[in-house]
């Protein structure tokens, strides 16, 4: 692992040329190791912001965050301590990156009351330790950290309304980013695209707010269960910017605080990233475990064939952004005129569960008929989300 300097810059307010140059030229100085933070503080002529807001959006991509093709491989470790509702302390420990490629990564979490391992695959994510997603609201620090704002595709599909706002004399492009649709899944029993699901107009899913000096991340609200993220003492790291320090609220009570205490250059090694041979799929709690079957029962293909009206699940912006794929398995009765009943989560990753039932709840089916006569069965649903394609089976 070769050793690499960050850098803690004085301040967000940087001239906004110096990050043009760095997101959209991407000098050569910076394919390399990081330099001194005096090359970044140079005064520049001033340079006028674009004034799309998507535009302007896609730029801010280019400077904030570790996703990119042409980042070499990484490696982040954070320490964090995390806090229960009334603001007491309940875990902390350490969090853990290494970072190849979008299907070749490592993710460690260790603390007092979560170990865990995760392995990033082509066949998919495999876990070690503790086997269950990361708890709230360790499940959070990952994509806030690394990946914060919105993938290409949810700017390019979304609503974005861009606000200037004057908070403690900083001014900040504050970014409303409405609810999108996803990709148009595939039909399971024509092969044919269902429908898009048309853009919500009942208000922002999300609002990022940037220096507007520099177009630096300061906060995200309205993410997951109301969740404000704060970032301060800011990092830049082979041209891009990230938190030194983040601090996570829920209802104006800190839940979360971590600190970048590494970020450095990454000589891959393969066995880094292998395995171990007790490695598996990650599962839910108890809790979260199926229910007992109905006295008929159909298989997931069988019930896909009865499907007559089906509405696309919307992607939801923070898993694009924090590249969480996979299956989200549900479990639900068809009733005798075909509508859905007793709709619940049996596995898949956690920011994709809602999705999925939002979606799959306004499914209609095609009635059972046994003996001529509609019953009520039990099956199962798959709806995929693949980063491209997410659709029902």
């Amino acid at each position: 692992m070769r050793k690499t300097t960050f850098v803690r810059p004085q301040s967000f307010r940087f001239h906004l040329s110096c990050f043009v140059a760095l997101g959209l030229i991407y000098l050569p100085a910076f394919a390399q190791e990081s330099t001194s933070a005096a090359a970044f503080g140079k005064e520049a002529p001033a340079t006028a912001l674009p004034s799309d807001p998507k535009t302007l959006m896609q730029l801010a991509k280019k400077i904030n965050g570790l996703t990119g093709p042409e980042l070499p491989p990484w490696h982040l470790k954070s320490t964090f301590k995390a806090f229960d509702e009334k603001g007491d302390p309940k875990d902390q420990g350490t969090f853990e990156e290494l970072w190849a490629a979008p299907n070749k990564f490592k993710l460690i979490y260790t603390s007092t009351s979560f170990s865990q391992t995760e392995y990033g695959t082509w066949k998919g994510t495999l876990g070690t330790g503790d086997h269950h997603f990361p708890p709230d609201p360790l499940s959070f620090l990952q994509f806030l950290t690394v990946n914060p704002l919105p993938s290409d595709m949810q700017i390019n599909r979304g609503e974005l309304d861009l606000q200037q706002r004057d908070v403690e004399g900083i001014r900040l492009n504050c970014f409303d980013l409405r609810n999108s649709p996803s990709v148009v899944p595939i039909d399971p029993k024509t092969n044919q695209p269902i429908a898009p699901v048309p853009v919500s107009s009942s208000g922002p899913s999300a609002t990022y707010c940037m220096d507007a000096r520099n177009i630096l991340v300061q906060s995200i609200t309205g993410i997951l269960e109301k969740i404000r993220a704060s970032y301060t003492n800011p990092l830049i790291f082979q041209g891009r910017n990230l938190p030194g320090d983040l601090i996570l609220e829920r209802g104006g009570v800190v839940i979360l605080r971590s600190h970048v205490e590494s970020i450095e250059l990454l000589n891959v090694n393969e066995a880094d990233f292998q395995p171990s041979t007790d490695a598996a799929p990650l599962a839910l709690s108890e809790s979260q475990r199926p229910i007992a079957p109905q006295q008929f029962s159909l298989s997931a293909d069988v019930a896909a064939g009865y499907l007559s009206h089906a509405v696309a699940p919307v992607y939801p912006p923070i898993a694009k952004a924090a590249r969480v794929s996979g299956t989200v398995v549900l479990q639900a009765t068809l009733s005798k005129q075909g509508a859905i009943e007793n709709l619940r989560v049996i596995s898949g990753p956690p920011l994709l569960q809602q999705a999925a039932l939002d979606a799959v709840k306004q499914w209609v089916y095609r009635p059972y008929l046994l003996n001529g006569e509609p019953v009520e069965v039990n099956t199962t649903i798959n709806v995929i989300f693949n980063l491209s394609v997410p659709s029902p089976k």
